[in-house]
């Protein structure tokens, strides 16, 4: 009976905690490609494409991220899809984390939408991040598209832009952005489930004393 209860109640602390991180859209600037190719040219070529987005104001745990690429042809090249701080009043800073690669091979020569979700990765409330896309080895011909959608929150105050092509903050966002998405989940507050996981224990306590 007691492990029963146990069972229960820790069933029910996990289901209120996942009920507390709903999936929430940071950035998104997904949509139709403005060139094809588009003008901010292939990522090798730059030497890596950057996308900046910024989280609201609660601490989150960034799950997704979704571009759009695209090639001129394939080739045996592998992109790294990376997450990177934002230095102020320069543009990209140091690198925190690979979200995922993917070989030049496997895109097509129309845009689509390549999705990256093997991660689960803290990032602090009211704070710059960018997503970078390099080449390894510099033999892709990857393209990340580029499009004048602006639709989502923060979108509008962000940056784009990569070495050799412009300067990373120059506020090129009302001319294009980059195709990206970031989802992501609040993280819940400690308190909350602090007082929650207290009263459960309290619960869990009487009811084996009775």
């Amino acid at each position: 009976m007691k492990k029963l209860l146990m069972t229960v109640t820790l069933s029910a602390f996990f289901g209120l905690a996942a009920h507390a991180n709903p999936i929430t859209t940071l950035f998104n600037s997904l949509g139709d490609a403005v060139d094809n190719p588009p003008i901010i040219g292939t990522i090798a070529g730059n030497g890596g494409l950057w996308a900046s987005f910024s989280t609201l104001s609660s601490p989150y745990l960034l799950n997704d991220v979704m571009v759009d690429l695209q090639v001129s042809a394939p080739s045996s090249g592998v992109l790294d899809v990376e997450l990177y701080a934002d230095d102020p009043g320069v543009g990209v800073g140091t690198e925190l984390d690979l979200l995922g690669t993917i070989n030049d091979s496997s895109l097509t020569t129309s845009a689509a939408t390549y999705s990256f979700t093997d991660f689960d990765i803290s990032l602090n409330a009211d704070t710059r991040y960018w997503i970078g896309i390099t080449s390894v080895g510099n033999e892709d011909t990857a393209y990340w598209d580029t499009t004048e959608v602006l639709d989502g929150p923060e979108v509008s105050t962000e940056y784009v832009g990569g070495p050799g092509w412009e300067d990373l903050n120059a506020a090129e966002d009302n001319l294009y952005a980059q195709s990206m998405e970031i989802d992501s989940t609040p993280e819940p507050s400690t308190i909350l489930l602090g007082v929650i996981g207290i009263a459960m224990l309290v619960a869990f306590r009487r009811r084996v004393a009775v």
